[in-house]
């Protein structure tokens, strides 16, 4: 992953060179490129030619000299380098965001978006993130547009204290911030009582396989902290890469 940017002392180098150059060098030189219109424009000098066409460059006339075919080899790696670290930043990026993921607070209920899929229709639901369940727990009238095959399993104590009958449905998938599980099985319930705020509890079933923090500053849950601290770092590092592949020569004293 990780890619090597042109050095600054190679680069400089090249400029330096470039300018010790015969002027007849320069002048006797008829260049051409192909603009994103496709015209032909020929010039007679390679500092009118815009950067990202300087690698199509033809010479007529006269033949570049070897000081300068370097110089244009090194811009064109320096092109490429930037080009790939920036994709590399974005790649970054993209896998820092999927390890963060948006909470709902109320209270002291911590919530995060669930997305069920069964046979081609999906739910979207908003679980509780609860230490203290065994299981997964959906409430049935949230997964209305599925088509479950919910069968009973048993019995469960409710904060009430009233004891309600259990069921138990297979899914094709749950998917939970980055996490994708392939045809798990968690438990329904009919709900009894008022509207409630969430659709269900997310338990230890599913939290004891994975590493989190909650971030309660920034409302967000944090999976696989220390993976997320490396790519942060990787950022930072490329960073400071870029910023020393932009910064001037320094006048030669």
């Amino acid at each position: 992953m990780h890619r090597k940017p042109i050095t600054l002392c190679a680069h400089y180098l090249a400029l330096a060179l470039l300018c010790f150059l015969p002027s007849t060098a320069l002048q006797a030189q008829i260049l051409h490129y192909i603009d994103e219109s496709g015209r032909r424009i020929y010039v007679d000098n390679i500092s009118k030619v815009p950067h990202a066409y300087r690698d199509q460059l033809e010479v007529r006339g006269s033949r570049l000299t070897q000081e300068r075919r370097d110089e244009l080899e090194l811009e064109r790696q320096e092109r490429l380098s930037a080009q790939q670290q920036q994709q590399y930043m974005r790649q970054l990026d993209q896998a820092i965001a999927a390890l963060q993921t948006p909470l709902t607070m109320r209270g002291n209920s911590v919530m995060l978006p669930v997305k069920v899929t069964l046979r081609g229709r999906t739910a979207n639901t908003l679980m509780v993130l609860d230490t203290g369940a065994s299981s997964t727990v959906f409430h049935r009238d949230k997964l209305a547009q599925l088509p479950l095959d919910a069968r009973p399993s048993g019995y469960a104590q409710v904060a009430s204290g009233d004891v309600i009958e259990t069921f138990s449905a297979r899914f094709d998938r749950i998917e939970i911030g980055p996490y994708q599980i392939d045809s798990p099985r968690a438990d329904i319930i009919d709900f009894q009582g008022g509207a409630e705020a969430h659709d269900g509890l997310l338990g230890m079933d599913f939290l004891r396989q994975v590493e989190y923090r909650i971030d309660f500053e920034a409302s967000q849950i944090i999976w696989d902290p220390a993976r997320i601290a490396e790519l942060k770092q990787q950022r930072a590092d490329l960073e400071a890469a870029i910023a020393a592949l932009a910064e001037p020569a320094e006048d030669p004293k």
